[in-house]
């Protein structure tokens, strides 16, 4: 079980959430609605997983909020 925090902005609050986050087969970015095309692209760069701050943040970030993440270098950030 890995730890992280994840900050969730809102208008005129910002809600710190700490997650747990279990690694396990089911973190796959086709559990989310997102396109044919940007699964496939996701495929062609050999991302297969999620990263734990993408498996974090992505689904407060496909309820269009607004997230800061905080990981270490090389951790995902970006990509998600």
């Amino acid at each position: 079980m890995l730890m992280g925090t994840v900050f969730i902005i809102q208008p005129h609050s910002i809600k710190y959430v700490n997650v747990a986050i279990k690694i396990t087969m089911n973190n796959q970015f086709n559990q989310f609605s997102l396109t044919h095309a940007l699964l496939d692209n996701l495929d062609e760069l050999k991302f297969h997983s999620m990263t734990p701050i993408q498996a974090q943040s992505l689904g407060y970030i496909l309820e269009n909020k607004d997230v800061i993440g905080q990981a270490k270098t090389g951790s995902g950030k970006t990509a998600a």
